[in-house]
């Protein structure tokens, strides 16, 4: 089984969990734990790179938040993961009870670091759907042609499927996938990919499009239901401005309406996103991610 998950604030946790891959704004680790597959994301930095740290939480199945540093930046990212449904695991580096009791996190764990293995992989996550491919890197390789990196989201992707990027509506063929170095007829949900591929260039794709079976066009306004946080709230205003993430995409979004649980935005930048999909919104100051939720309709 394929897993994905999140490590935040430590890297080093990420070689836990598997050798260490591509490198952007987000720090990749794969690994085989008793025959299933793990790959950590880690956000590059939380200091200057909020976004990161957003899709990482947003594209895994679980969160592992460090608790090896007790700062204004890990208070952040449990504040983040409180506005998600997702589990998360806390290391048992400190005690961090007393900061938790006011923080409600979805089905918390502390766990010792060389036990991370063992318990993301008795995990069973739901990966049901079409077929998509969230892509954070694209290239050209001489004498390959197009090589696109990204995670399988849902479904699962075949050599010689044909597939749609988003970004231009172009047919894709997928000519051949890596998986961990190794090349693979089929991959299922929740795999870490390199896709070469026919119909594109490498400059034709760019982080945050996706492959899909089907055709929709990129959209500049979503609406979305959002949970806020409940200790520093942000007050929500029509025309202000904030920084919207969702999946491996991000531009400036501003507000059309907020009526206390259903936020509408015009985004700054057209993006790649699907209704179903997550978000999160940024502000300035800490703690900068204040609010998540699902998108209802994109257009």
């Amino acid at each position: 089984m394929n897993f994905v998950v999140s490590v935040l604030l430590d890297p080093e946790l990420g070689r836990v969990l598997g050798k260490k891959g591509s490198e952007n704004s987000i720090i990749y680790y794969n690994g085989v734990y008793s025959g299933n597959h793990i790959t950590a994301l880690a956000p590059g930095s939380v200091e200057d790179k909020i976004h990161a740290l957003c899709e990482c939480i947003m594209l895994s199945d679980v969160v592992i938040v460090s608790t090896k540093k007790v700062d204004k930046y890990m208070a952040e990212a449990l504040l983040a993961c409180s506005t998600t449904k997702k589990r998360v695991i806390l290391t048992s580096h400190n005690d961090i009870s007393d900061l938790t009791k006011g923080i409600s996190i979805s089905g918390e764990i502390v766990a010792e670091q060389e036990n991370l293995q063992s318990i993301i992989t008795e995990m069973r996550p739901e990966r049901g759907g079409p077929t998509r491919v969230d892509i954070d890197k694209s290239f050209t390789v001489k004498g390959v042609g197009a090589v696109l990196l990204g995670i399988v989201t849902s479904g699962s992707v075949s050599v010689h499927d044909k597939l749609i990027l988003s970004s231009s509506g172009k047919e894709v063929t997928i000519r051949s996938i890596q998986s961990n170095d190794v090349d693979v007829q089929i991959a299922e949900g929740g795999t870490r990919v390199g896709l070469a591929v026919k119909g594109i260039d490498g400059a034709d794709a760019e982080k945050g499009d996706l492959l899909t079976k089907e055709k929709k066009v990129p959209s500049a306004e979503i609406e979305a239901e959002i949970n806020t946080i409940k200790i520093h709230p942000e007050e929500i205003a029509i025309g202000k401005a904030y920084l919207f993430v969702s999946n491996f995409s991000y531009t400036t979004a501003y507000v059309k309406a907020f009526n206390g649980n259903t936020i509408s935005l015009k985004l700054d930048k057209a993006l790649s996103v699907r209704e179903g999909d997550y978000m999160m919104l940024a502000r300035t100051q800490v703690p900068r991610v204040f609010a998540s939720g699902s998108i209802k309709s994109a257009k």
